[in-house]
């Protein structure tokens, strides 16, 4: 894909290609915004809609492209390697309706889960903190209170 002079390699896990061009152009149109919130957050009130796009386009444009080209390049390190090293147990919460990522990998490392399993938030996509965040505000809640709380006791 070519987008203002760059050549990007993106995931196949990216289901359209305007939600790379909005990570990765200075000013990207209403359109690519909008398929990028599609994307990462399926239900979400128009109030928080709007305080996203309008937090998207507030975000330093070269950070924007920078940390856009890094992730299609996967220039990043082996986060579950770093997970399989912690003493505690992990909760790994994200949407049901996933469309970014292919989380079924994570059901393939020897991580520790919280309550030993994986939870998927329904009505929710890649930020639940988005669609679905009472739901998302009371499992953190929950781990805290079960992980730091009770291991203080």
């Amino acid at each position: 894909m070519v987008s203002d002079g760059l050549v990007v390699e993106y995931s196949q896990s990216f289901t359209k290609e305007y939600v790379v061009v909005a990570d990765l152009t200075p000013n990207p149109t209403n359109k690519a915004l909008e398929g990028l919130m599609g994307d990462v957050a399926t239900h979400m009130e128009a109030s928080v809609k709007a305080a996203y796009a309008q937090t998207f386009r507030d975000t330093d444009p070269v950070f924007r492209m920078v940390s856009g080209i890094a992730m299609s390049k996967r220039g990043w390190s082996d986060e579950a390697a770093n997970l399989e090293q912690l003493e505690y147990p992990v909760a790994i919460i994200h949407g049901a309706e996933e469309k970014i990522i292919f989380p079924g990998y994570l059901e393939r490392v020897a991580i520790g889960t919280w309550r030993d399993e994986i939870i998927k938030i329904s009505a929710a996509s890649h930020c639940p903190q988005l669609d679905r965040p009472e739901s998302l505000a009371d499992l953190i809640h929950q781990y805290a209170k079960e992980i730091f709380i009770s291991a203080g006791s």
